[in-house]
């Protein structure tokens, strides 16, 4: 509808400021060793594609594994995950230009830790869809608003800024998905497993609370 539209609108507008560059600029990626906010920035982006991906991934087999009767929902199980992030996303497209953007980051990724926690605990495979559709919901709009603080706290390097989130973001989906695996191949559950989940939103969320200043690189 036409409020979604402007709310999807005004993200695109926090996220690539007028006349930006754009693309990743070699010539100054070896200054970022100084900036330590880029880094932790880029932290944040790990820890939430990581955490987010690792969680639609693996959620079948958990069902599979040590949901009782929950074999039968494993199939779409990713497909309502999406489902709610996909509305997530709108929602938080109608908000985004409503509140400060390391405040929304924090209290998205504080929920996101709290549902996932919730859903791992849970033991019937309803409460569990009920718990990734919420999580979902929450997961949904931490990208954007990543997006959107790059392209604020580095106005003049935006371009070099959200590449590097992409790129920070790839390592984590490459790195925690693995990470679980390797726990159970180990021997954990696949519930304690998943706990890197909610720890990496938590990571997130804390480090939404790290002021240090964003100058331009």
């Amino acid at each position: 509808d036409s409020s979604t539209s402007r709310g999807l609108g005004d993200v695109y507008k926090r996220q690539v400021p007028e006349g930006e560059r754009s693309g990743i600029d070699f010539t100054i990626l070896g200054r970022l060793a100084r900036h330590p906010a880029l880094w932790l920035f880029c932290s944040s982006a790990a820890f939430y594609a990581g955490a987010e991906v690792a969680f639609f991934s693996w959620m079948p087999t958990l069902l599979q594994k040590e949901i009782p009767s929950g074999a039968g929902y494993a199939a779409g199980v990713g497909s309502l995950f999406w489902a709610a992030m996909t509305v997530g996303r709108a929602l938080t497209g109608s908000i985004i230009h409503r509140f400060p953007l390391r405040r929304l980051r924090f209290l998205l990724a504080s929920a996101s830790a709290v549902t996932a926690t919730m859903t791992l605990i849970i033991r019937t495979p309803e409460m569990l869809l009920t718990g990734v559709a919420l999580t979902g919901l929450c997961f949904s709009g931490i990208f954007s608003v990543l997006l959107a603080e790059g392209s604020e706290g580095f106005p003049d390097t935006a371009g070099t800024v959200l590449g590097m989130t992409i790129a920070s973001a790839s390592i984590g989906v490459a790195l925690l998905p693995y990470a679980v695996g390797a726990f159970v191949d180990v021997g954990a559950s696949w519930r304690l497993s998943l706990g890197l989940v909610p720890l990496a939103a938590v990571l997130v969320a804390l480090l939404a609370t790290i002021r240090v200043p964003t100058n331009s690189l």
